[in-house]
């Protein structure tokens, strides 16, 4: 298993870097074949930020917790990979999706009266888009704790975006190229 610790606006001290480490070596006990983990930590106004990232059996699992100290958010860190791990498994031994899951997309309805101020990219990720049916998109989606998925379909070779819709249910958006 290949652990890299990172730091963001923060000095990584050993010591930071050596108790990150520790409580990630304990995941494989839940895992064992975890490939590899990234830790980041980050301070952003007055807030401790512990961001995992887990990479196993092509699966990502993240998660991104925020404290007053850095150690208090990496264990809670840890401790919702560990909750995502087990419920990942529950679902593997027990599992039964039904293909009616995903019910279809919502219509997006702008309203014309409503003056806003002009949203701004504040973010920016890069990803691997992989071919995988609705069942693992949902898994995945789940597992990473996002509203929504982007992956490859695989019958048609087009883009699909997986999201959550308010209602709770889960709507698919297909590419045409």
């Amino acid at each position: 298993m290949n652990i890299t610790v990172k730091g963001k606006n923060i000095d990584l001290t050993d010591d930071l870097k050596e108790y990150g480490t520790k409580k990630i070596n304990k995941l494989t006990r839940y895992f064992s074949n975890i490939q590899s983990v990234t830790l980041t930590l980050s301070l952003e106004r007055g807030q401790s930020i512990s961001e995992i990232t887990l990479l196993a059996s092509g699966k990502i699992i993240r998660s991104e917790e925020r404290n007053t100290d850095m150690y208090s958010s990496i264990d809670l860190s840890v401790e919702s990979i560990e909750n995502q791990i087990r419920r990942y498994k529950e679902r593997l031994t027990s599992r039964s999706h039904p293909n009616d899951i995903i019910r279809g997309i919502s219509e997006f309805q702008a309203n014309p009266e409503e003056e806003r101020e002009k949203p701004k990219i504040v973010k920016t990720k890069k990803f691997p888009l992989r071919p995988m049916d609705e069942n693992e998109a949902i898994e995945q989606m789940e597992l990473l704790g996002h509203s929504f998925f982007l992956f490859i379909h695989p019958q048609t070779g087009n883009i699909g975006l997986l999201y959550k819709r308010t209602d709770g249910d889960l709507g698919l958006i297909l590419g045409e190229l």
